[in-house]
């Protein structure tokens, strides 16, 4: 009989991030481009952004933002592999509902 070794089942993403209230979620795809999506109810939006680190500036944060709901997304720009990244929900008076960092 035949041994055959199961190969593991890649991510769709390197970096996939949702934040506790699930209104905001950011991935890589590609490694170097990060998309944000705002989840937040069409009846109630709000405004979701992203933080996030690439490998050419190791030390620079970055960050976009995007406001609404109903799966509005915006994507960045085309970089260096990104290799940390959190994604947000402004919370006005509180703290922010941000996810763990993902790499």
């Amino acid at each position: 009989m035949a041994t055959f070794a199961v190969a593991p089942i890649a991510s769709a993403y390197a970096i996939n991030v949702t934040n506790s209230a699930h209104s905001a979620q950011s991935y890589t795809y590609g490694s170097n481009v990060v998309r944000l999506i705002n989840k937040c109810w069409a009846t109630n939006p709000c405004h979701v952004y992203n933080q996030y680190y690439r490998s050419a500036s190791p030390g620079t944060m970055r960050s976009y933002g995007v406001t609404g709901g109903d799966g509005k997304y915006i994507d960045s720009d085309t970089g260096s592999t990104v290799t940390k990244l959190r994604a947000c929900e402004t919370i006005p008076a509180w703290p922010d509902d941000c996810s763990d960092w993902g790499s």
